[in-house]
Order: structure tokens, then sequence, then C-alpha cells
């Protein structure tokens, strides 16, 4: 597994959360929609001012130009989000400090493509020069990293593992070990605040929409460690 640097500083919290505060019914879905549509708007809006080619991640606009592209009111829900999934921030995100991060990690992830240690497709993903995700039945199982963050494609086998890998990793107490498991990568360095209850959410929701169906999940983490989850 190849090491990706990241722009981040992880603490992870137990012992003073209860269990997961999600429960998976069609209500709670609703209640997450809005949250959740919110960073994906945030994520599309950048999008707008990002290129591809075998080189890299071109940024097209100076960073005064993106902040002030950004919508308040995304930020705001951006950090609800980050509450209700189990995020514990010194300080409430920022349009600065989510622009901040994403543009640190565009130049890392922009440095293993020049050593070789990543490759970028056509639309946009990054990959491990020697890729070795598989197909299954059940799903596929593969990670792809992008300027935004992880997706991580869980077939039904591999997402229950991966549910199971986070419970026992959690109980580790170290923030680290969560990162990698969560998004696969190590990081470098570490930044917010992770709890149990982001664990917890994280390993339901990966149950949760696993047992909708017989095709896996797709887990998509963002640097601001926000996630959503979807079927295959």
């Amino acid at each position: 597994m190849k090491q990706i640097s990241l722009f981040l500083v992880i603490v992870l919290s137990f012992g003073i959360f209860s269990p997961p505060v999600f429960a998976h019914s069609q209500s709670s879905s609703d209640f997450m929609y809005s949250y959740e549509s919110s960073m994906n708007r945030i994520q599309e809006v950048l999008s707008e001012f990002i290129i591809f080619s075998e080189d890299g991640i071109e940024v097209t606009r100076n960073k005064g130009q993106i902040i002030s592209s950004l919508n308040q009111k995304d930020i705001n829900n951006l950090n609800k989000l980050s509450e209700l999934q189990g995020i514990k921030r010194d300080k409430p995100l920022t349009k600065q400090s989510i622009v901040d991060t994403y543009l640190k990690n565009i130049e890392n992830l922009n440095a293993d493509v020049r050593d070789g240690k990543l490759e970028i497709l056509s639309n946009g993903a990054l990959i491990d020069a020697n890729d070795d995700h598989f197909y299954v039945q059940g799903g596929v199982t593969k990670d792809q990293t992008f300027w935004w963050g992880r997706r991580r494609y869980k077939s039904t086998n591999n997402a229950r593992l991966w549910a199971t890998n986070l419970r026992s990793a959690a109980l580790s107490g170290t923030g680290v070990a969560v990162f990698a498991t969560a998004f696969g990568v190590a990081p470098l360095a570490i930044s917010t605040s992770l709890t149990s209850i982001y664990i917890n959410n994280l390993a339901s929701r990966a149950d949760y929409h696993n047992a909708l169906t017989s095709r896996g999940i797709i887990a998509n983490l963002h640097w601001t460690l926000t996630f959503s989850i979807e079927t295959q």
C-alpha cells in the first residue's frame, strides 16, 4: 500500500461518547440528505477550478477566487455534518480552511504523481502505479484517490470485513490506525479529531448500505473527514 501525504491531524477520543447516533431509517436518511448535499455542492464548485493531465492536478484559479465561490450555508451544513458524524474540531470549518486543506492535499498528490507512486486517469482518479483492484461476485473492491478524498469500492464480503476492522481499530485507541483503516492510506501528518462516534457511524453506515444490496458499497471519504456511503 502506498503512503499518501495528508494535511490532517487526527486525535481519537473514546469512552465519553455513546454508541452510533445514526438510526438507519428513511427519516434519518432524509435528515442527513441536506448536509451531505452541501458536502457534494462544495466538491462540485471546487471541481470547476480543477483540470487533469498525465502530469497531475492543476488548479486554474487563485485561492481568493476559489474561496469567494463557496456558499456559507454549505459551510455551515458541513460543520453540522461533521458534528453528527463524530468529527471533533478545535475550530469550525471555514471557507479558507476547507480550500487550504484541499490545496495542500493536491500538492501532496501531485508530488506522488511526479515520483511515480500514483497514476492519474482521464476522470481525475489517481491509482497506485501497481493497482491490484479486483472484481468478485458481490461487487468490485478497489480504491481510488481524488483531489477531494478517497473513493473505496467494497464488495459485500469486503464491506463486512471493513466494518469489523474499523471497530477493531477503534479499540486500539490510535488515531493513525483508525484513519488508515478508514481511508486505506496512512497519514504522515495528523490534524483534526475523530471520535468513537465517527468510527461507529462509519462502520454502521457501511453495514446498513451493504445489507441493501448484493453488489457491495461505495464509500466517499473526504479530506475534511466527512463521508457518505452508497450502494454499488
